[in-house]
């Protein structure tokens, strides 16, 4: 709590020595690290969803069955996490900021791990699916949503 509580005390004070810190194109450098990086991510979002949802055309295939799209969010999560971490890297940071820094960037890499691990279970009512009929019957949907619904806590707990 003190660590908060000292954080929020001397930010200012942090701030200014970020500025002193750095030169002018340190903070511009990772300024357009941030800028282009971002920009690229969501071109190639949204080139991805356009291209995926093409394919899933072509194939004849609803996306809502394919449920490949569901792991572009993870994705995305995770270039920001690293957008970030290559942004910090041009900054000369005092530890305080630098420690704040490498937590939101775990923080955001570990919403991308869970989302994924998240979808990846959502694909097991489609592994079920494509099972024969004798191992379907065998294999309640209420067992299966139960799998899941532990699978969701161990992922969440790890």
């Amino acid at each position: 709590m003190t660590w908060w509580r000292n954080l929020s005390e001397n930010f200012p004070v942090l701030l200014d020595r970020v500025w002193a810190g750095n030169e002018l194109w340190r903070l511009l450098a990772s300024l357009i690290v941030l800028v282009v990086g971002f920009l690229f991510l969501e071109v190639l979002w949204n080139r991805a969803n356009r291209r995926g949802l093409v394919i899933l055309e072509k194939t004849g295939l609803e996306p809502a069955a394919v449920k490949l799209p569901g792991f572009l969010p993870p994705l995305r999560l995770a270039g920001a996490a690293l957008l970030l971490h290559a942004a910090g890297a041009v900054l000369i940071l005092p530890e305080e900021i630098s420690l704040l820094l490498r937590g939101l960037e775990a923080l955001i890499f570990a919403l991308a791990v869970i989302l994924f691990f998240f979808h990846v279970t959502d694909l097991l009512d489609a592994l079920r699916a494509t099972l024969p009929e004798q191992f379907q019957s065998a294999v309640p949907a209420a067992t299966l949503a139960g799998l899941k619904a532990v699978l969701r806590i161990v992922i969440l707990v790890g």
